[in-house]
């Protein structure tokens, strides 16, 4: 039986075109991909929160610029989670009510996915922008410790398991489609997919 690595390795080889994270990733080639995944990995690659200058990092006291980017990160993802609905074919299909129910209910836990997946460099740490590196200690002092602390276990977690970014976008919409409530019509579009 061929290990992950192998099996990637064989389908890279049969296609020019690929999808990758960084070029520390293994590129998966689009042409095994349903239509439906590069869907997501095409909204997902738009997510580019914290590569720029970002108004949080001009203020000057600690806690205060802390809770400024969680803010930000907060709306980010609840604007990005929308976006998914609005972009992605397939979910175009949730209705209004299941669709904030789903949002509600996941964008805490996909916010702290992507935290965890921007600072998979790191050691005990997140990054909350490309200037703003926060560790825990100083997360506690700003009342954010248990997002912290969470980010960093479930950073430690994804280095162990190295996901590109295809199964990255796909953890997030097992995520966002598995809300923990009943939605109507949700459950017939996971099985269809």
């Amino acid at each position: 039986m061929k290990s992950k690595q192998e099996m990637r390795s064989s389908r890279t080889s049969s296609s020019s075109s690929y999808y990758s994270v960084d070029g520390n990733t293994k590129p998966v080639p689009s042409s095994v991909l349903p239509s439906f995944i590069k869907e997501l990995v095409d909204v997902d690659a738009a997510d580019t929160y914290g590569e720029n200058e970002c108004s949080s990092c001009m203020l000057k006291q600690e806690s205060e610029k802390t809770l400024m980017h969680v803010s930000a990160l907060a709306e980010w993802q609840l604007k990005r989670c929308f976006e998914w609905f609005e972009k992605v074919d397939m979910l175009r299909e949730v209705r209004e009510n299941d669709l904030n129910i789903l949002v509600k209910s996941a964008w805490c836990e996909l916010m702290v996915v992507n935290l965890s997946r921007r600072s998979l460099s790191l050691a005990n740490e997140v990054m909350l922008c490309k200037d703003h590196v926060l560790d825990f200690k100083s997360a506690e002092v700003s009342g954010i410790g248990d997002i912290v602390q969470r980010a960093v276990q479930l950073t430690a977690k994804l280095k162990n398991i190295n996901l590109d970014n295809v199964e990255f976008s796909c953890l997030k919409v097992v995520i966002m489609l598995n809300p923990g409530k009943k939605v109507n019509n949700c459950y017939e579009i996971v099985i269809n997919t």
